[in-house]
């Protein structure tokens, strides 16, 4: 069996205690979300895994997949005390095992964090799409990530 550092670390910290993964991210992320990319990111690699293993893998995949459509899951309350997380970690506690590997505090040596001020941008939304009230430099099909508030006109 063969696996990288960055889906051995995902995997501990997907089956470690909430409290355990504030400490191992940066308190400037979005934390669930963060757990989610990482091992998405680290299934991506190659690995050496026999069926039943991969398997697994690609249920814990499956399982945050169907959690991704429902915004409330992904609150650090929902991280904290949710039944879908509770399974999350369940789950990669599970592939650890079938991998042969033992549970163990995360550590992200692979991992770097740069800290980013969110650039605010004030737009009117007319049923379809955002039209920016200022003008914004950003490359065409530039992916971004949206926090709407909804403010008095």
């Amino acid at each position: 069996m063969n696996i990288s550092i960055d889906l051995y670390q995902a995997l501990q910290l997907l089956a470690s205690a909430y409290t355990e993964q504030t400490r191992a991210l940066p308190d400037y992320i979005c934390l669930a979300d963060e757990l989610a990319l990482l091992y998405s990111d680290a299934l991506l690699l190659p690995h050496d895994l026999n069926p039943t293993q991969t398997a697994k893998l690609h249920e814990l995949d499956a399982q945050l997949e169907a959690m991704s459509q429902q915004i409330e899951l992904w609150h650090d309350e929902s991280l904290q005390n949710g039944a879908e997380w509770q399974a999350v970690r369940h789950l990669a506690n599970e592939a650890l095992q079938l991998l042969g590997l033992a549970k163990a505090t995360p550590q992200l040596e692979t991992v770097s964090f740069i800290p980013h001020s969110p650039t605010i941008i004030e737009a009117i939304f007319d049923g379809e799409n955002f039209h920016p009230i200022q003008p914004f430099k950003l490359k065409p099909q530039s992916r971004v990530r949206l926090a709407v508030e909804v403010i008095a006109a």
